[in-house]
This record gives C-alpha cells, sequence and structure tokens, in this order.
C-alpha cells in the first residue's frame, strides 16, 4: 500500500513539473477584456521603435558615438534587419494584411509596435562565443489607444552555424516576429 502512494505522488510530481512552462512564451505587461479589444481585426498596423534600445547598458546615441564609421554602418545594418524582420515575421504567420505605419495611428486602427528595449549582439570566436539576446515589449493599440502588451525575450547561440551578428539578429527578430503573430492569433478568439 506504501508503494502504491509513493509511486502516485511521484507520478504527480512530474505531471506537475511537465506543466510548469506551458504558459505562452511571453510576459504579459497588459491585457484587455476578455473579450480583447484585438478580436475582429481584419489589418494590422506595424510600427518599430528603438528609442528605448540598449545594448551592454548603452543606447544607441552612445554606442554609435563610440565606434568608427565602418562600424556605425554595422550598427545601422543590424537595425535596418531587426526593422525588416520583424513585421516580415508577423505577415507571414497571420491571417490579416499587415502594412507599415505611416505616421500617426488613426481612428479604429489596429497597430502593434516592436519596442526594442535590451540586448546583446553576442559574439563568435571559435574559441569564444556569447549567445545574441533580445528584449522587446509588443505594443498592441486600437486607434491609438494601448490596450495590450507583451514583453518578449529571445535568445539565439553564437554557433558555428550561426557566427554573424546580423544572421543572429535576423533571428531574433523573426522570433519576435512570430511570437507577436501567435499572440495576436490567440486574442482573435478571446
Amino acid at each position: 500500500m506504501k508503494r502504491r502512494g509513493t509511486w502516485g505522488a511521484i507520478v504527480f510530481a512530474v505531471i506537475g513539473l511537465s506543466l510548469i512552462g506551458c504558459g505562452p512564451p511571453w510576459a504579459v505587461i497588459q491585457q484587455s477584456g476578455p473579450p480583447s479589444a484585438l478580436q475582429g481585426a481584419s489589418q494590422i498596423t506595424v510600427a518599430v521603435d528603438f528609442s528605448q534600445l540598449t545594448f551592454d547598458g548603452k543606447n544607441l546615441d552612445q554606442m554609435m558615438a563610440e565606434r568608427n564609421p565602418e562600424e556605425q554602418a554595422a550598427l545601422n545594418d543590424v537595425l535596418t534587419t531587426l526593422a525588416l524582420a520583424f513585421p516580415a515575421a508577423l505577415a507571414e504567420r497571420v491571417n490579416v494584411p499587415v502594412v507599415a505605419a505611416q505616421g500617426p495611428p488613426q481612428p479604429g486602427e489596429v497597430r502593434c509596435t516592436a519596442v526594442f528595449v535590451e540586448g546583446d549582439l553576442g559574439k563568435y570566436m571559435i574559441v569564444f562565443a556569447r549567445n545574441s539576446w533580445l528584449t522587446t515589449n509588443l505594443v498592441w493599440s486600437v486607434g491609438g489607444e494601448e490596450v495590450d502588451v507583451i514583453q518578449t525575450r529571445v535568445v539565439v547561440e553564437a554557433n558555428v552555424d550561426q557566427p554573424a551578428i546580423i544572421q543572429r539578429v535576423r533571428i531574433a527578430s523573426t522570433q519576435t516576429g512570430n511570437l507577436g503573430a501567435n499572440f495576436f492569433t490567440r486574442e482573435q478568439s478571446r
């Protein structure tokens, strides 16, 4: 009889531990509804915001000031990659049109603004590797009013298959777009 109770406790513990981490892969900062304010959206306008972005505790102005023109161009390439990969991934995974923001939000417009908050570009050398990571707040608004905000954190391994910073940044921004699409799809039915 005692064995049966022990095995039951073990099975219960294993099931409990397996359920940890079954929630969404983002942190909810603000959520509308129910019903969700995003429910029934027929289009998403997308914008990106680098105003809060820091790498290693330095904002973009500080980073640019510390770099020579060639390194500044490389950092601009990183920002361009972030700005292009996010909306492309979002558009690929949702079932409504995704268009680039043109000015302030219009009445009734559903907008997702990717506010890139912080990250690490990482590094890869044969003898040393540091992963790249990116934290982003996805701010969803309707008619300019914030209705949902989630925070994502994506880590991309620096390795022989993805040695270039630009490659890892593209992957991080794409994964962030995929998470935004997953959130939007979930909210469509909530």
